[in-house]
């Protein structure tokens, strides 16, 4: 019988590989912009997170309203997200490639990777960083079906109960497992040539040592970190706040 990770990703070769045929990295789209070559590039993160940084020139059109958005044929587009969600990016890039008019790609690694590459962005000078994205178990479930990008970064210590089994829960994604030292935390497997440049998401044991862990990777240079909300807690009510989950109970007839 064909295992659990083996299946998932049979599925994501069917299912998503396709959609990513005409991505460009963010080395690219600098030096189409850099040539002048005409190209409009659509920011689907919301108003917010436009408003407050984004690629130079980019319009904003939300992820929620990209389907039901009237656009002008625009011809060349590149979408870009937060590079996380991919899920998001690439529904955003098949809604438009099905408008008139319009020929659209995605942007390898979103906003993030366009950041690290340290390419301009609209922040003004001397804005402060807004710091590292937090993700629910919910958002990281979805990012995780469809971004190979992505690396799972173990900081859980052994407790009362059995972690919860990281590679049947993410079957996708590279897991990188950290090693807890006096001063913080051994970051050296992070720093790899081999992976230096993905996408990291921590996962600690609720104790918000993530935090910790992602200011030592950004000291290094290394900025695309997420943290998912919870840790281990998290991973073990699926989401579920331990609030909701008191409520139904006592629903319960």
């Amino acid at each position: 019988m064909m295992s659990r990770r083996w299946l998932a990703v049979v599925l994501f070769i069917v299912f998503f590989q396709p959609v990513t045929a005409g991505a460009v990295t963010p080395v690219e789209l600098q030096d189409s912009i850099a040539l002048g070559q005409r190209i409009t590039v659509i920011d689907i993160r919301n108003r917010n997170l436009y408003q407050r940084d984004h690629i130079p020139g980019a319009i904003n059109v939300p992820a929620a309203v990209v389907s039901v958005k009237r656009l002008p044929p625009l011809g060349r587009v590149i979408v870009y997200g937060d590079g996380i969600r991919t899920d998001l990016t690439r529904e955003a890039l098949v809604a438009l490639n099905q408008k008139q008019g319009i020929n659209a790609e995605m942007l390898e690694g979103g906003f993030g990777a366009w950041q690290a590459s340290k390419f301009q962005t609209t922040r003004k000078a001397g804005l402060s960083s807004t710091g590292v994205r937090y993700l629910t178990y919910l958002e990281l479930q979805k990012a995780s079906a469809v971004n190979p990008d992505m690396v799972l970064v173990d900081l859980r210590t052994k407790g009362e109960q059995p972690l919860t089994d990281l590679e049947k829960e993410f079957p996708l994604q590279s897991i990188i497992k950290l090693s807890k030292r006096q001063k913080g935390w051994d970051i050296g497997p992070c720093l790899k040539d081999s992976v230096r440049e993905k996408l990291f998401v921590f996962i600690d044991d609720g104790d918000e040592e993530s935090i910790r862990a992602a200011r030592q990777l950004s000291a290094a240079e290394i900025k695309r970190v997420a943290l998912l909300i919870g840790g281990e807690v998290g991973l073990r009510r699926k989401g579920v706040s331990e609030k909701k989950t008191v409520v139904t109970a006592k629903t319960q007839p």
